[in-house]
This record gives C-alpha cells, structure tokens and sequence, in this order.
C-alpha cells in the first residue's frame, strides 16, 4: 500500500469514527470500527483496543473495547460470546501488551516465542508470529493501548510512527467513553439516592416538595398523591390545586404562614400542620420548609417535607378523650356521692310518708279520703323520679367508669344502659325497638362497651331525617352465632355510598358537614371492640339504611349477679338494741325512723 493510499485511508477511517461517535454516542461501535481500520492498515491478522482500569486498591488491568475473536475451542468460545460485548478484562501484566502498560512505551516483538518480556500462550492458542502494542495518551495520562499481531514481515517504529493519528483517535474515544460512563454512573448514583430518598419518604409518610413562587408551580415527589389521599397522578402541579385539597377551616392559617415566612427577612425556616379533605376523608399534614432568597434577598422558591400524622393525631385525640371520660368519671362519682346521700332520705322520707298514709287511708273515711288517695298518688309519683334520678346518676358513672380489667357482663344490661342515655336523643326522632333475649355474658369493660353502643345509637339518630318520626325506625337486636354474640343496631336512614363505605372507620373520616363531628366515634369505637377481641361490622344500602354488628367473643364465665343480701337469724324474742352510726344526720334519722316501732 502506497504512503498516500494508506494517508487517505488513515483519514478517511478517522472521520468516518468521530462522525459516527458524534451521532450515535454508540463507544463500542466506534472502536470496533477503529480496530477494523487498524488490523487493515497494520496488514495485522488479530488485535485488540484497551482501555487501561484500576481496581479498588489501584492496580492497573487491561479492559478489552474491541477484540478479534480468536477463541478455539467451545469453551473459549462460549467465554468469548458471554463478555466480548462488556469487554474482557486482562489482570495479569506480565506479558507483551502487559509491558506496554507497566513501561508507557511501545513493545515490538517479531520473534515473541523467544521474547524475555513473552508470558506464554494457553494450550490451543492461534499461533503468535509477531507483535506491537502502541499505548494511548491523554493529558499525560496513560489511557490504553492497541495490540496487534501476525504482520507479514513483523512490525517496526515507521509504521508505529505512521499509525499516531489514529493512536490519538483511540485516545479521544476512550476519553468520551470514559466521560460517558463517569456521567452514566453520576446518573445510577443519582437514580439510586432517589430510589433511596423515595423508600425513605414512603416507608415515613413523607412527601418533598419544591414551590416556584415565581410562576406557582409546585413539584412533588413521587407518590406523594398517596398522603393526600389522591389517585396516582391526581395531583396537579400549581399552588392553587395544593390550596383545593386543604381543609376549608385551615386555608387561611397556610396561606398565612407562607406570606408571614416571605414578609420576614430574618427567618426562612417556617412549619404548619394543616388538615386535607378529599371526598369526605380527613388527613392531618405537618409540612416544614425553608425559604431560597436571591442575591437581593426576595423570596425566589420553597422547599420542605409533608408529612401524614394522621395516625399521631388519632391517638392525641384518643388520650384526651381518655382524660376527659375520666374526669367525668371523677365528677361521676361525686356527683353520686354528693346527690345519693340527701337522695337517700328524700327518698326514704317518702317512703315513710307513704306507708303512714296507708295507715291513715285504712283508719280514715269519709270526706277526706279522697285528698288522702291523691295526696298518696302524689308521694307515689315523687318516688318513682326520685328512683329515675337514682338511675341517671348510676348510668352515668358506669359510663365515665374504666373498669380496671374485664369482667363478665350481661350484653342486655350494658345495651339498655345506652338506650337510657340515648333516649332523650331518640324520643321525637325514631321509633325504638330492642329485641335482646337472654344472651350468653361476654368479657369486657361496661363502660368502653357502653360508649360504643351509645356512639351507634347516636350515630343512627343522626342519619335519620327529622320530621318523620313514623318512618324513622332504629332497631337493637340480639342473637347468638356460634361462641359469639351478636348485638345490631340498624336504621331507616339514607345508607352509605359503596364508594364511602370502607373509609368510615379511618380516623377523621366523616360525612357530616365542617364542624360537625371529629370523625373518630367509629374509629374509637372498632378500636374498643377489637380491644375486646371482637368485630365491629357495617353493611348499608343507600336509601333503605345502614347496620352495624358488634360481635363479641362468648364470656367463660357467668354474668355477675347481684349478692344476696347477708342474713343472720338470732334466736329467741324479745326487745333488742340498734347502734345507727352515719356521716350525714339526716340519713341517720331517716334510719331511726324506720327502726322506730
């Protein structure tokens, strides 16, 4: 070949691989091609271009681009098949090509079966006649090398010299290939932290935000819909559609953090907690964020975190709840304290003043027995709401009560308690049935078990529309199913959407309108139940009603019943003495007056 044919040839290989590399960014095309140009104009019969890679501890190998498949049998085959398109690597360096790494200087050998620097062939490999390894440099750096081998005649330092232009090619490639995998491997890092980030913001609940104050636009992180309570992809980017999804009662109090966050030149760190209200469904968010300023000091973007504490709002409210129902079972208690006693000789006072008026309605006639028989209907009817007021107070403090452990109940009694408390509520709304046979006792706390019976009586209440006392029907049934009880409260109401349905027990749920309701009885009440071992269950129809069952696990032991009264018979007659001792004098007379003969 001619200097000039093999010139123009050298150039023509050396455009022909920038401009295929500059359209395709394809590196392994491009060497593949540069190797083809190279065994042509080298007269070579196989080679190889490599790039020079540092393990970990920063020994150099050799890391194959492009590679003349020589393989000889099946199994060097098979290796070459399975790596020849991500390269093969060359760790062992003490061989020809492996001098050109360790020296930075070319090796030419033409009788390398006899070469001090040969470090032998594996049995079956193509022979080896002739070789030269050209390294590749790059701002000094050694960057890689080519090898070729099997020239007619051997290889020799003017056609070393003639192949520099397309040695300098070699060395841009591998510079872009490198440049291209360092920029690959800053987006794997990239795509790795964020698949990290996102792991991290999922399994805490957490969204991240960025707000363009400038133009409105909000991005979000990935999946964030989820903590609002949106379908994937149902969030839209602007500021306006983040507002849309706030609770209406919190708008403000977010718009004003932002603008009072903006307006303050020493703070840039701001946090809210705000609720969100998508189809009926409630979500406390707590947001934080920090405010990005130019270099003239005007608020330009936000970024911060959202997070759901919904479930750490449920259980603050939960404790108060819990504080409050036990402070209204202190005040029970005294309540009780405070109104049994004078209760108690009220009531035993009339008492006595009706059995001295049947005395006298026996011994008198005539025209005064008639204002007796009033005056003793009169007493009878005081004694019955002295007995109602009795009760009320007993109610309430077994509803206020928290039982220190469970024990065994009547299922009827604690039912009946919350239809008294809840009577008042039912009276000109509803027609009340109870149906409750004897049922098997279950084990459990009265007063948590009476709280949800009283929740679902007032909840059925609520979904009755007013004004129809004939239609509106509540019924509260009994059964047993197996070892468990059932107890079902049902109602004529207007029934619950399919859609609606498996969200009413979520903490702070609610279809009531703003300010009606916390949307957590039903959430308290499942989580009694369950606490119970127990099933809280609702089945509805929009337009016919709704029934809840609250199942509960059969009791192993009998329901308490009332302790007999101690007796003790003392034999004989006569005249015998009473020592009457009491805190309260008026109960202590009360006392001596039905001792008196």
């Amino acid at each position: 070949m001619s200097t000039e044919s093999f010139d123009r040839r050298l150039l023509d290989a050396i455009s022909r691989v920038h401009a295929g590399f500059l359209q395709t960014a394809n590196s392994r095309v491009a060497f593949a091609d540069l190797l083809a140009t190279l065994l042509e104009l080298a007269g070579s019969e196989y080679g190889f271009i490599g790039e020079v890679v540092h393990d970990p501890s920063g020994a150099p190998y050799l890391k194959t681009h492009a590679m003349t498949n020589i393989a000889w049998d099946d199994a060097t085959r098979a290796f070459y098949r399975d790596n020849a398109e991500t390269g093969l690597d060359f760790r062992n360096l003490k061989n020809l090509f492996g001098q050109v790494m360790t020296t930075r200087a070319a090796v030419i050998s033409n009788q390398p079966a006899t070469d001090p620097r040969r470090g032998g062939l594996p049995p079956g490999h193509p022979r080896l006649e002739a070789f030269m390894g050209l390294p590749c440099f790059g701002g000094g750096q050694l960057l890689g090398m080519i090898g070729v081998a099997n020239r007619a005649g051997g290889y020799d330092d003017a056609l070393a010299s003639s192949l520099e232009p397309l040695l300098a090619t070699c060395a841009n490639l591998l510079l872009a290939h490198r440049t291209l995998r360092e920029r690959e491997q800053v987006a794997d890092n990239l795509r790795d932290s964020e698949a990290r980030l996102l792991l991290a913001l999922n399994a805490g609940r957490l969204g991240a935000w960025d707000f363009d104050l400038a133009t409105g636009a909000v991005r979000w992180s990935t999946g964030v819909e989820t903590i609002f309570g949106l379908a994937p992809g149902g969030f839209g980017g602007t500021f306006e559609a983040y507002l849309a999804v706030i609770h209406p009662e919190d708008r403000a109090a977010v718009v004003g953090a932002i603008e009072r966050r903006i307006a303050d030149p020493e703070g840039d760190a701001f946090e809210v907690e705000h609720r969100v209200l998508v189809d009926g469904d409630a979500r406390w968010l707590a947001g934080q964020g920090r405010l990005i300023r130019d270099a003239s000091g005007r608020a330009v973007r936000m970024l911060g975190t959202v997070a759901d504490v919904t479930q750490d709002k449920a259980m603050t409210a939960r404790l108060m709840q819990a504080d409050r129902l036990s402070a209204i079972g202190t005040l029970a208690a005294a309540v009780g304290h405070e109104i049994n006693n004078p209760l108690t000789f009220v009531q035993g006072n009339v008492q006595l003043a009706v059995n001295k008026l049947s005395r006298l309605r026996s011994t008198f006639a005539g025209p005064n027995a008639s204002t007796l028989t009033e005056v003793h209907e009169m007493l009878a009817d005081a004694r019955l709401g002295i007995e109602r007021i009795g009760s009320i107070v007993q109610q309430l403090r077994t509803f206020a009560r928290a039982d220190v452990s469970p024990r065994s109940l009547d299922v009827g009694a604690v039912v009946q308690s919350a239809v008294r408390m809840a009577e008042n509520q039912l009276r000109y709304r509803a027609e009340l049935i109870v149906d409750i046979p004897a049922l098997p006792p279950v084990l459990g706390q009265e007063g948590p078990l009476a709280q949800v019976f009283l929740n679902l009586l007032l909840n059925a209440v609520q979904a009755l529309g007013e004004g129809d006392g004939v239609r509106n029907q509540i019924r509260v049934t009994g059964r047993v199913l197996g070892d468990e009880v059932v107890v079902s409260i049902s109602d004529t109401g207007h029934g619950i959407c399919a859609d609606v349905l498996p969200k009413i027990f979520d903490p702070f749920f609610t279809t009531k309108q703003i300010g009606e309701g916390t949307g957590l009885g039903l959430a308290i009440s499942r989580q009694i139940i369950a606490s119970h071992r127990g099933e809280l269950r609702v089945s509805s129809q929009v337009g016919v009603g709704t029934q809840f069952d609250v199942v509960l696990p059969i009791g192993s032991t009998q329901a308490e019943a009332p302790q007999a009264a101690a007796t003790t018979s003392t034999a004989g007659h006569g005249r015998a003495r009473i020592l009457v001792i009491d805190d309260e004098p008026m109960v202590m007379r009360i006392l001596v007056r039905f001792l008196e003969p």
